[in-house]
């Protein structure tokens, strides 16, 4: 049979192009994914949507001579570099689909806790505690052990050649595998900034079991073995398990699996100051808006780079960040950070808009008031992007609620430039009380949405005071510098207001940086304020009130040359709004670092500081300005406002129906695929050529030429080229 004839067969038989009929979700992880036009993204939902719909019965117990189950607390992942997706093969069972946990894995783990109390009565100068202990390894594990220090250790102790001498351990450790069918496969992601605030994140897509799942976990002692080597073993797989996790990315809180009984007096309990916008691998899943530990562990390092750009040189502060939290040259970090439990509240759909106002019942309950003429609503414009509808298609975001609370578990691990546990932890603790006192998590965090507050969060001082403490330690030679990004140069202010609920704090928040954006109007500096940003336009070719007085749009760019990205630049805004509850109102903090990166420094600095003595009047007048009960009409006729409109009357569209041949201008504007553009001289009648392929390559922009209106509806009109 030819080539092509057999694959054809084998297609089909599987489903042709969708492979709708293949039911091992190993085999279309690990054979047959395909990239091409398919996203990354989506072959992970396939093999997802595979697995979790045939999870009817649970997977056939495996026995052993000791058995004990463990539950998940975060998500797990094994055999990243297997199957045909970079870093995103899973450990199937190719038959039943349900995830497994090696037993060479589970033997590493267990391996590695013995290690570490091994490691710990030498450190203790307990050396014939220790030379006890490695016999026990030895028994259990077999010799030699794939420690180099234990293995030198065990042939000066017992002069056992590992060249000479080789033994078996004596404890089979075999796959673990889900207890019941309640696991399920998730889509996960991670997008990595590049440790800077301009650099466009490549977000990577990869597959997990979801955190909750309980796992099995049996051993089986050999002919050899003794009850007590199978304790020990199950002792050190269980704690292991616990303490390290298994797995991926274990660091960054994924693989660890739940105690019997959790510490609480070990944990940190954060509480959401106002709604935040959390998402994973898909926004539009209501379930994996939660808090993630690879976004706050992110945003650790974020503040932490800020604690050192003042005391430090910037290759120093990258080498140190390197060393604590962890990179491909340096290894894993020494900072380990889960989320033991948490208290959500409602997660809800962020679809408050009724046109561009917001919807009664929301308005009303949140004491929203109206905005000015010209003016979006507060709430609306700092949360620009969450509640948006592009091209007939909604792409809403979830939310979850102020007043939810995690426990978070913060660990330390001494590092090989004999970094101490509490240094570390110091360390750790340094960037969450930055965190939680100036920044927030999630989308739009710099607009105050996200903002986490901790009890017993140390002050700037106090965080300062560390950083300095721990260079002297280490014998890095501190350099006071006015260097970008740092305490040094940053621009901070407190503002109190008489507001408690934090959706009416952050909407009166938005018009006071609103109005400051709108004094700026049309004006190159606002450039520090963040990028993307436009001025001049919006529109390449005159609207009716321009005429005389119009500039083609133009996009600001960053004096940095390695932020500049055509038509993809962007520069997150140096200014972070936080906000959270306090006496008789709220708190708002707003930190802005002023750099040489967008625009000088001098430049910055001014509209920085100008921008707070603005919102500062701003929300003073708001809070003296005497309690109104806004209308309808007054948010509906905000809504219908179109500047344009109301003050110039348009030209005329009377006269012209679809099917008419006219002239028409082709514009420099294109469509948002590339597309011509067209307008009817002497009228309001533009849009976009539907049949644009046909028009000839030798056209230029300025032409004036003869096309077939489809649709006469003002600027929303559409044309065909004659054919």
């Amino acid at each position: 049979m030819p080539l092509k004839t057999f694959a054809d067969d084998v297609g089909n038989l599987l489903g042709a192009e969708n492979l709708c009929r293949i039911e091992s979700a190993s085999l279309r992880l690990d054979k047959l994914t395909f990239l091409g036009d398919n996203s990354k993204k989506e072959q992970i939902d396939k093999v997802c949507a595979i697995a979790n719909a045939k999870r009817t019965s649970s997977p056939m117990p495996i026995i052993g001579d000791r058995t004990f189950s463990l539950k998940l607390g975060g998500r797990l992942m094994v055999n990243m570099a297997g199957g045909v997706l970079e870093n995103s093969g899973l450990c199937l069972h190719p038959f039943f689909n349900y995830p497994m946990i090696p037993g060479s894995s589970l033997k590493g783990i267990a391996g590695h806790a013995a290690w570490l109390e091994w490691k710990e009565l030498m450190d203790g100068k307990k050396e014939d505690m220790a030379k006890e202990l490695s016999l026990k390894i030895i028994s259990v594990f077999g010799f030699p052990t794939g420690a180099k220090d234990l293995d030198d250790f065990i042939e000066k102790a017992h002069g056992i050649s590992r060249k000479k001498v080789q033994k078996a351990g004596k404890i089979s450790f075999l796959q673990a595998v889900p207890a019941d069918n309640t696991w399920r496969l998730v889509p996960d992601v991670l997008t990595p900034h590049g440790g800077n605030d301009y650099k466009n994140p490549v977000p990577s897509f990869f597959i997990a079991t979801e955190k909750g799942a309980t796992f099995k976990f049996s051993l089986l002692k050999t002919a050899r073995g003794s009850d007590e080597d199978l304790n020990l073993a199950a002792a050190w797989l269980k704690k292991g398990l616990i303490d390290s996790g298994a797995g991926a990315k274990t660091v960054a809180g994924y693989g660890f699996f739940l105690p019997d009984v959790t510490q609480v007096q070990d944990c940190i309990t954060l509480k959401l100051a106002t709604p935040g916008f959390f998402g994973g691998a898909d926004h539009k899943n209501k379930e994996d808006t939660l808090l993630r530990v690879p976004s706050l562990r992110g945003m650790l390092r974020w503040w932490w780079r800020t604690l050192y750009r003042g005391i430090l040189p910037d290759e120093n502060v990258k080498i140190l960040e390197n060393q604590i939290w962890g990179s491909t040259s340096t290894g894993k970090s020494l900072v380990s950070i889960r989320i033991i439990s948490s208290e959500q509240q409602k997660q809800e759909f962020f679809s408050y808009k009724d046109g561009f106002a917001p919807k009664p019942a929301f308005r009303a309950s949140h004491a929203l008031m109206p905005p000015p003429r010209g003016s979006t609503q507060g709430l609306f414009y700092l949360s620009y992007g969450m509640d948006e509808v592009i091209r007939q298609e909604p792409r809403r975001r979830f939310y979850l609620d102020s007043g939810a609370t995690w426990r978070i578990s913060l660990s330390a691990r001494k590092g090989k430039a004999n970094f101490s546990e509490e240094d570390i932890m110091n360390q750790a603790l340094a960037a969450l009380s930055l965190l939680c006192r100036f920044g927030g998590i999630g989308s739009k965090a710099r607009k105050g949405f996200g903002s986490l507050v901790w009890e017993n969060a140390w002050s700037l001082e106090e965080c300062r005071e560390v950083a300095r403490n721990f260079c002297v330690k280490n014998e890095n030679r501190i350099v006071e510098q006015a260097a970008p990004y740092s305490w040094k140069t940053a621009i901070m202010d407190e503002i109190r207001i008489p507001w408690n609920d934090p959706w009416t704090a952050i909407d009166r928040l938005g018009f006071a940086v609103q109005s400051f954006a709108q004094k700026y109007k049309h004006q190159d500096c606002k450039a520090v304020l963040g990028l993307p940003r436009k001025i001049h336009g919006p529109k390449n070719e005159p609207m009716p009130h321009q005429r005389g007085c119009h500039k083609c749009p133009e996009n600001l760019r960053p004096l940095l040359r390695d932020a500049c990205n055509g038509d993809k630049t962007r520069f997150a805004s140096p200014i972070w709004y936080h906000v959270e509850p306090s006496a008789n109102g709220s708190l708002i903090r707003i930190t802005a670092f002023p750099s040489d990166m967008i625009r000088d420094v001098d430049t910055s600095r001014s509209m920085y500081e100008e921008l707070m003595e603005h919102i500062k009047n701003k929300l003073k007048e708001y809070a003296e300005a005497p309690p109104q009960n806004p209308t309808r009409h007054q948010f509906q006729e905000h809504r219908n406002y179109r500047p344009e409109r109301q003050r110039f009357q348009p030209a005329t569209s009377s006269g012209y129906k679809a099917g008419d041949k006219t002239r028409a201008v082709l514009l420099e504007e294109k469509t948002k695929k590339g597309g011509w553009k067209a307008k009817v001289e002497g009228t309001d009648i533009s849009g976009p050529i539907q049949n644009t392929e046909k028009v000839p390559p030798e056209r230029k922009a300025g032409e004036t030429v003869e096309l077939v209106i489809k649709i006469a509806k003002g600027r929303d009109s559409a044309f065909a080229w004659p054919t």
